[in-house]
């Protein structure tokens, strides 16, 4: 008895029947059912297989199904597995796999789930941006760490390259900028002392 295509005679060979496959099976063109290649599964129609269409964040096993991908999780390309989303250095990794962008001033670093300040020397401001920026001669970092400063030095002390202070020569004190030393002005009938100061001449 020969059947239409994709069937097979039925009980008794009275007439012709589609067979019953199982869902990871398709209806072969001789009537038999065959197995589904990996990720797929009969869904339309019963002689195809076929990926099935995942919902976001959702991957294709290998038995054809859907499977939700773990917390913070994004389906990869193919659709056939998860990754951790491809975020920048100032954006951090969130629950439902999004990337959400740092605040001022911070940036990821070990720890991908979280936005955290840069650890700056003594030395260096923070930037915008999340990275440290060292500062010029003389100066070191605020309290805030977001801009550079002169340190503050004793009143005779000059402030060198390096920000540290260093001790003036005797006789000498601090000029304006903080940066060099000098002998002060004393008015007349005043002399210098050794710790820079003014003081009044004896009487003749």
């Amino acid at each position: 008895m020969k059947c239409f295509p994709y069937t097979q005679p039925g009980p008794g060979r009275r007439g012709c029947d589609y067979p019953k496959c199982e869902a990871r099976q398709q209806i072969g063109f001789d009537g038999f059912c065959k197995a589904c290649p990996p990720y797929q599964r009969s869904i339309n129609s019963p002689i195809s297989c076929e990926e099935p269409i995942c919902k976001p964040r959702f991957k294709i096993t290998e038995e054809g199904l859907c499977e939700k991908c773990p917390d913070s999780m994004v389906t990869t390309a193919n659709g056939k597995g998860c990754e951790l989303p491809k975020c920048d250095a100032r954006e951090r990794v969130l629950v439902d796999g999004s990337c959400e962008p740092c605040p001022e001033f911070e940036r990821t670093f070990n720890d991908m789930y979280k936005c955290e300040k840069p650890k700056c020397s003594a030395r260096e401001k923070m930037m915008k941006d999340g990275t440290c920026e060292k500062c010029g001669a003389f100066e070191i970092s605020a309290r805030d760490q977001k801009s550079c400063e002169l340190p503050k030095c004793e009143a005779r002390q000059k402030i060198l390259p390096d920000a540290t202070c260093d001790d003036c020569p005797a006789f000498q004190i601090t000029d304006k900028t903080g940066l060099e030393c000098e002998f002060p002005t004393c008015p007349e009938r005043e002399r210098q002392t050794e710790d820079g100061s003014c003081e009044r001449c004896p009487p003749y």
